[in-house]
């Protein structure tokens, strides 16, 4: 059921009869909050998690040199096979990018 579609039907229950119900506006009041939860709070956790579970690459190799970006690129992806972490599926496919991006 889309939004718009939720909406019309809390217009119908609520403005749509003879009689009022308070039952009704506290339905429709907790569909809207759902509604907002489901497509704003949702994703931005989601996007946290994440950002929290990506894997970082250090940009100094063990002997203290700094990496390259093809380095850089080379370490992410082996990290990313080592990987464990259950949403690295959400992640893996994709080429390393910075944080900002997120």
């Amino acid at each position: 059921m889309g939004a718009s579609n939720c909406f019309l039907v809390c217009y119908n229950i609520l403005f749509r009869t003879s009689t009022f119900d308070s039952r009704r506006v506290g339905k429709c009041a907790v569909d809207s909050l759902l509604i907002i939860q489901i497509t704003i709070w949702f994703p931005i956790r989601l996007m946290g998690a994440i950002k929290n579970s990506l894997p970082l690459v250090d940009p100094y190799t063990e002997l203290g040199r700094k990496r390259s970006e093809p380095e850089m690129e080379l370490e992410y992806q082996r990290i990313l096979i080592r990987d464990t972490n259950p949403f690295s599926f959400l992640y893996r496919g994709q080429p390393q990018v910075p944080l900002y991006f997120l």
